[in-house]
C-alpha cells in the first residue's frame, strides 16, 4: 500500500503542475483574458488529458529510477569484475613462478581406450608437487573470468582439476606430441585400438601459460 500511495502522490503532483500551468493553460489563459469565452467542457477535457498525463509521468518517473538503479548495479558488478581479475592475475603469475622451478623432464601421457575412456598419468621427478599445481590451476581456469569465458564445455565440465589443467594444455596450446596408437588385447582375445600421445616439457609449458592466463585477466 505505500508503494500505490507514493504513486498517487506523484500523480497528484503532476496533475497539478498540468491543470495549473503548461502549454494549453497558457493557451486558455490568454484566449479568456482577450475577451473570449471558455466553455465549461474546455476544462474537463483539460482536466482529463491531464490526468492521463500524470499518470504517465509517474510511471515514468518509476522506470526512470528503476534504470539508474540497474544501471547502478551493473556498475558496481564490473567494478567488482576488474577488482577479481587484478586479484587473480598475481596468483598466475606466481603459480608460473612455480612451475619454473620445476623439473623439465615431467611429462603428461595420455591415452583413450577402445571404450572412449581417457587417462592421464604425470611422470618424472617432483610428480607430486606437479599434480598439485596442475590441480591449483585447473581449479583457477574457472575462478578467471576471461580464461573461464573462452573454455569449451568440456574442459569446464571436467571434474578432476589436474585433467582439466592438462586437457586445456591439450586443447588451447596443442602440447600434445608423439601421438599414435596401438592394439590392446581384450578378455575376449580381440585386438582394439588404443590411443595416446605426451605432453613434453610439461613445466615449461605449464610456466608459460600461466603466464597468458595472467595477461588476460589484466
Amino acid at each position: 500500500m505505500r508503494r500505490v500511495s507514493q504513486f498517487l502522490q506523484a500523480v497528484v503532483k503532476h496533475w497539478g503542475v498540468l491543470v495549473t500551468g503548461g502549454f494549453a493553460i497558457g493557451v486558455l489563459g490568454i484566449w479568456q483574458g482577450t475577451g473570449h469565452p471558455v466553455r465549461p467542457w474546455v476544462y474537463w477535457i483539460v482536466a482529463i488529458a491531464g490526468l492521463f498525463i500524470a499518470f504517465f509521468k509517474a510511471w515514468n518517473d518509476q522506470v526512470n529510477e528503476k534504470e539508474k538503479a540497474l544501471s547502478k548495479i551493473a556498475e558496481i558488478k564490473a567494478q567488482n569484475i576488474s577488482l577479481a581479475a587484478l586479484r587473480v592475475a598475481p596468483e598466475w603469475q606466481a603459480l608460473a613462478s612455480r612451475f619454473e622451478k620445476l623439473p623439465s623432464d615431467i611429462r603428461a601421457d595420455w591415452d583413450r581406450g577402445s571404450d572412449g575412456i581417457e587417462s592421464w598419468r604425470i611422470c618424472g621427478g617432483r610428480i607430486e608437487e606437479c599434480e598439485s599445481l596442475c590441480q591449483l590451476a585447473g581449479a583457477m581456469l574457472l575462478r578467471s573470468a576471461n580464461v573461464a569465458a573462452a573454455l569449451s564445455e568440456a574442459i569446464r565440465s571436467e571434474s578432476n582439476q589436474v585433467y582439466r589443467w592438462l586437457y586445456f594444455l591439450k586443447e588451447t596450446q596443442r602440447g600434445l606430441r608423439d601421438c599414435g596408437y596401438g592394439l590392446e588385447q581384450g578378455e575376449d582375445g580381440t585386438e582394439r585400438p588404443i590411443y595416446f600421445g605426451s605432453i613434453h616439457e610439461l613445466a615449461r609449458l605449464s610456466y608459460t601459460t600461466c603466464i597468458k592466463c595472467s595477461a588476460l585477466e589484466v
